[in-house]
């Protein structure tokens, strides 16, 4: 699925997403979702592995309601204060 269909802008890797300015749902999800891949990817004790982190990603586009969601829960683990 390209990020492309979904979000309407061109998006041709991480930092694109890192750094998009979108104040909705998809693009607080495009940020701390890429935040969230990176960080399962370097670090071990990250809550979410890689796959779950792509995963998350997916079922979060189906609406604004659930991206904004799946943002929130990966900027808490982004920012260490995620809870199992």
């Amino acid at each position: 699925m390209s990020l492309n269909l979904i979000t309407g802008k061109k998006l041709e890797n991480l930092h694109d997403a890192l750094s998009n300015t979108g104040t909705d749902g998809t693009g607080a999800l495009l940020r701390e979702g890429a935040a969230a891949y990176l960080n399962s990817i370097v670090n071990k004790k990250f809550p979410f592995t890689t796959q779950q982190v792509k995963d998350c990603i997916v079922v979060a586009m189906t609406s604004d309601g659930a991206a904004s969601s799946q943002a929130e829960i990966f900027k808490k683990a982004n920012d260490y204060h995620y809870k199992f």
